[in-house]
This record gives structure tokens, C-alpha cells and sequence, in this order.
């Protein structure tokens, strides 16, 4: 798989990815396993929404990993601000399942919810999944386009009555 994509695209530079946590530290604990991992991938680590999006603003990532709770701010304000931003990262909020609410409030600007806890493993799947989206959209432009795009609109039921017929 990420064979595959080294080989559509050899001009890809290592891919950066940025895991921004709250109190707990689940996301820095995680670091050393997801870099073992994805030996092609720079994991770096930010201790708050504010600096996360400065580190942004001097190196974009591929991807932003953020806590629901973060000190300064909440994951899903973080994650808006990227949006705008940066709408070409893939957003990724680590929510406890427990907190509907705010995982309602993410919808359009979050691309996946991870829930707590979770593995490196898993963190790495999920990621390794939204990269591989990337092939399909070779485009810069299309990409951020798209990634400001907070919802798509559904397939109309005739559409679905129309395959069944066919």
C-alpha cells in the first residue's frame, strides 16, 4: 500500500503528521509506536491548539491528529481553524465516545473521529487510509478545494431505484 503510493508519487517528501493533545497525553504517548510503524512518515508532537497552529503556519502536515480537549482551546475550534487554514490536511479528532455532543459539533470539519482509547495501530490504519485518497486526487487545487467542502450532499433514492432495476 504505501509502496503503491511511493511509486504514483515519488515527489512526495516525507509526510509530516501532527498530534496535538489535551491534559491526558494519550496522542504524545502513542508517538514512539506510530513512528516505528511509518518509518515514512515525521510525527511531531504539540502541547496546545495555539501552538499547533504554529507550527502549521512554518510546516504544513499531511495530517492533524487533535484531542477533543486541549488546553487552550477545544479539537473541534482547532481543527475549524485548520479548515480554513489548511483545508488540505487531513483532520482527525480523538473523542471519547461518551461526548455526543461535541462529536456533533465536528461533523463538516473533522474528515474522521478516533475513538479513546486507541492504539498506534489503529491511528496508523486510519491514516494510512486517508493517504491513500491522496492518489485519487493528485491535484493541489482540487484537494483544497474539496477538503473545504464541509459535507457532501447524499445519493437521491431514485438514483439507488434506478441500479436495483438495472
Amino acid at each position: 500500500c504505501a509502496a503503491r503510493i511511493s511509486r504514483c508519487e515519488p515527489h512526495v517528501m516525507k509526510r509530516r503528521i501532527l498530534l496535538v493533545d489535551g491534559d491526558g497525553q494519550p496522542l504524545r504517548e502513542l508517538r514512539a509506536e506510530l513512528a516505528a510503524l511509518a518509518a515514512g512518515w515525521e510525527i511531531v508532537t504539540s502541547p496546545s491548539g495555539a501552538a499547533a497552529l504554529a507550527s502549521l503556519g512554518t510546516a504544513p502536515a499531511a495530517a492533524v491528529i487533535a484531542d477533543m480537549q486541549l488546553t487552550d482551546m477545544t479539537g473541534e475550534q482547532l481543527l475549524g481553524q485548520v479548515l480554513q487554514q489548511f483545508p488540505d490536511t487531513h483532520r482527525l479528532v480523538l473523542a471519547d465516545l461518551g461526548d455526543v455532543q461535541s462529536l456533533l459539533r465536528c461533523v463538516g470539519g473533522v474528515h474522521q473521529f478516533v475513538i479513546k482509547p486507541c492504539t498506534a495501530g489503529r491511528l496508523h490504519v486510519v491514516l494510512q487510509r486517508a493517504f491513500e485518497l491522496d492518489v485519487w486526487l493528485p491535484n493541489h487545487a482540487v484537494r483544497q478545494l474539496i477538503g473545504r467542502v464541509p459535507r457532501l450532499p447524499s445519493i437521491a433514492e431514485s438514483y439507488h431505484a434506478a441500479v436495483r432495476e438495472a
